[in-house]
Order: C-alpha cells, then structure tokens, then sequence
C-alpha cells in the first residue's frame, strides 16, 4: 500500500511535468543565462563584469552547460532537473527517514504536508528554491543522524551559496538540529573535557558557513569591485519605515496573497498542535557537580516557532519579503521545509503519545478534516504546477488601488509599497482563482489523481495512528535511528 501510494504520487507529478520545453522559463533565468553567454565572448578573457546580481549558485549550475551548441536548452534543462530532483529528495527522503525513526503516523504527516505545500509549484521552475531546500534537509539529515562530515559540509557549503544571507541562515539552521538530535548514552555520560565536547558537525558547519560566505563576498569582488553586491545593497531594497516592516511581517503570516497561514497552513496547525502537546517541564539537580540546570522539555516545543517567526521577520526587511516573482513566500521554503522535518523527527514521539492516548472516534476524524483541508489547499498549488506561467506574479502588480505599481517602484519607491501592500492584504486570494485556469481535460486528470492520492495518504494516516494506539509501548516510539 505505501509503495503504491508513492508511485502514483510520482505519476501525478511526471504527469504534470509533462515535457519541459512547455515551461515558461522565469525572467531571472533568462538574465542569468544571458549575462553568462556574454561573459565567455570576450577574446582569451572572461567578462566577470557581464553577471547579473544573482547568487553563485544559479551561475555554478548553468556553467556547466557553458560549452554546449544550445546553451540556453541544456542549461535549463541542468537547473529544471536540479529542481525536481531535490523536490524528490526532500519529500520521499523525508518520509522514509521517520518511518526509519518509527514514526509511520509522522511520516505520513510528512507527505501530505509536503505536498500540499508551495514547494511542489517550484519543482517545475528555474528558481532555486527547490534545489536549496533539498540541500538543507541533506544537512539537517545528516547532522540529525550523526551522519560523515562530509555530509554536512558539502550540502551546507553549496546551500551557502545559495542566496547572499544564506551563510549565516545555514548555520543556524544547522545548530537548531544540533539542538533538537536525541542525545546517545555518548552524549548523556557528561565526562568529556571541553574540547571533546566540540561537536565535529558544528565545526564541519562552521567552516562551510566561513567558506561560502568567503566565496560569496569573493564573487561580488569579480563582480563589482567590492564584496557587497552592489544591486541587491541599494537602499530602495530594503525596507526604511518601522510600519512597513511590521506591515510585511503580517503578511508574511497572514496575507491571502502568500502567507504561510492561508497557503501552508499545515506548518502552523503541526506547530500549534506540538506546543499542545508537549509544554511541560520542570528543574532538574545535577548531583555530579552541584549545578543546578533548566531542562528545555518546557521550551523546546516553541523553537520550531521561533525559527519561523525569525525567518518571515528577516525577509521582512527586505522589499519584497515573498520574492520579486512568486507563487506564495517563495523566499521562506528553503528554511521552512528543513526545519519542519527537524520538529517532526524530534517530537514525533510525543505526538504519537498524545494520540494514542486518544482512543475517541473523533481523533480518527480530525485527521480526516486535516487531509481534506490540505487536500482543498493543495489542489490551488498544483494548478499553479501545472500553468506557473499564469500562477507568478509579480509582488506590486497592478491592482484595481494601484494600477501603475509596477512601474511606480524605481521612480517613487512610497508609491510601490501602496502597491504591494494592496496586493499582499488583498481579500481576493490567488488561490480561489486558481480555480479559474482549469481549461483542458488533463488538467482535471491531474487533479483527479492527485486528490485520489491524498486520499490515500489521508486514510494510510488515520490507520497508522490506529495502530499506534492499539499496540503503544514507549519501546516501541523511540524516534531514534536504529544502531546499525
């Protein structure tokens, strides 16, 4: 049954991809290929000045395809594939890694968060929203699973680069795993000497968080002479008035237009329903030394939170905290999706505790409520899979209060933020007209199949929480890997 339900998942999505020259490739991508195209025709000399501001990451996947006769094709299709790929990694990676932790009922809650989320819109872009979220689950994963150093560098290295801020974000997404990883007998003997306490997973992130920032101000010297990247550092970029910074921060939850409430609203009922669960704590004595310490039983629940509040409050400043061309908080994914798999995995147990108490019919049928709520929600997000080319839009597009905004903004930058405050708290929410670009009959095919599929892993849920109820041991709910 489980494995049934994967591959018509897989079909649903290789259905909807159906073949890539049908996408419309976003305008930054045609600015990336182009300036790179124009770097390699200087005589015997590589023209660093002919990049455009974005980050080294995008240009690191495209000049692979450099050499190529069609350059513009391969180099696409490099960055489409990347995408997908990594959307795959994270959502079946991420669900067979908790039922490997013995979290089945999680595991599922997983599935159907994932693919009810934007991320499934940005598996078939050329945005890399997709392909740096894939590299910061593979190191969130591997520092969980106290996987090889190796493992957590090379995927924090490369998700560094991702973005201009992304150094700094990949290390502290990083020690919040750290934090959340269940302690080993290793871990708990509290013998070692302070060097050995120095976790070899925070010095491998360390470095590459040192390094990609190195590589990053390193770029923009070839760039521009100077390590800042001279567009996106320009003061029209940034958000100057204290309300507008909070007028973003709300929208970042809030808004019909791509707050994470209205377009994601699993991360905020998982998170809500986990301080529910588990807020107890209490003061523990530690009798070896005398000390006297907090246990964090009682504050963990609300870090997952946190993480989210400081995530939507950083790209608050920026001037378009969703991302200048998006379907929903595009910006957010990279670090949402990672951190959303670290809360399950680390407080699966007390999850699956708390509803296997509950032997009520009504549990059964909340879970229910739950995949068809994400079910509705998930449905808008893959008729923007299917047509990104009329899903996008531009964060200041015109508006019945603002029909001048897109070019208002260099011009007269008070006038634009009019615009994108009229777009972002408009009531007439892109998801409900969604609805509107259902035209071809593949179209309800794909749709059709994937709300069959989410039922599938709606019912596979509700039966796992069963029989989590039915045979509950605390030996049996250890949300640990397995000693190999």
């Amino acid at each position: 049954m489980t494995l049934g339900v994967l591959l018509f998942f897989t079909l649903v999505i290789a259905m909807g991809v159906r073949i890539f020259p049908y996408l419309t490739i976003e305008g930054d991508t045609v600015k990336l290929l182009n300036g790179l195209a124009r770097a390699t025709q200087g005589a015997g000399k590589f023209g660093w000045e002919q990049l455009h501001y974005f980050s080294p990451l995008q240009h690191l996947i495209a000049v692979v395809a450099i050499n190529d006769m069609n350059f513009f094709y391969d180099a696409t299709f490099i960055i489409l594939t990347s995408s997908l790929a990594s959307f795959f990694i994270v959502v079946f990676g991420g669900f067979f890694l908790l039922r490997r932790l013995q979290l089945d009922p999680i595991s599922w809650m997983w599935f159907l968060t994932c693919f009810s989320s934007p991320l499934i819109v940005y598996a078939r872009t050329t945005f890399v929203e997709s392909l740096a979220a894939g590299l910061n689950f593979l190191c969130v994963v591997a520092i969980f699973s106290r996987s090889k150093i190796w493992a957590v560098f090379i995927p924090a290295l490369l998700a560094g680069l991702s973005k201009e801020t992304a150094p700094l974000m990949v290390f502290t997404l990083g020690v919040f795993a750290l934090a959340l990883r269940p302690k080993t007998e290793f871990d708990r003997s509290n013998k070692l000497s302070a060097k050995q306490k120095v976790s070899p997973e925070l010095i491998a992130l360390t470095a590459a968080s040192l390094i990609a920032d190195i590589l990053n101000k390193s770029f923009n010297m070839l760039r521009y002479a100077t390590i800042e990247n001279s567009f996106y550092s320009h003061d029209l970029m940034q958000v100057s008035s204290v309300e507008q910074y909070f007028t973003f921060l709300y929208a970042g939850f809030f808004s019909m237009n791509g707050g994470i409430f209205f377009h994601w609203p699993a991360v905020i009922l998982i998170l809500l329903g986990l301080i529910l669960a588990k807020t107890t704590g209490k003061i523990q004595i530690d009798k070896d030394d005398n000390r006297i310490r907090f246990t964090i039983e009682k504050v963990k629940p609300f870090v997952p939170f946190v993480f989210l509040f400081a995530v939507l409050a950083g790209f608050s400043i920026w001037h378009a905290p969703f991302g200048w061309i998006s379907w929903s908080n595009r910006l957010s994914l990279p670090w949402v999706i990672p951190a959303l798999w670290l809360t399950l995995a680390a407080f699966g147990v007390p999850i699956l505790k708390v509803f296997a108490e509950q032997k009520h019919p009504v549990v059964r049928i909340a879970l229910m409520a739950f995949w068809l709520f994400l079910t509705v929600i998930g449905i808008s997000h893959v008729i923007a899979f299917l047509y990104p080319d009329r899903s996008f839009v531009f964060v200041g597009a015109p508006t019945s209060v603002c029909p001048t905004a897109w070019m208002g903004f260099w011009p007269n930058p008070i006038d634009y933020y009019d615009c994108v405050n009229s777009y972002m708290l408009d009531n007439n929410s892109v998801l409900s007209k969604q609805w509107t670009l259902i035209k071809r009959a593949d179209d309800v095919v794909i749709i059709v199949l994937y709300s069959i599929a989410m039922a599938f892993s709606g019912f596979m849920l509700a039966k796992s929480f069963s029989k989590t109820a039915a045979h509950r041991s605390d030996g049996n709910l250890r949300g640990e890997f397995p000693k190999e």
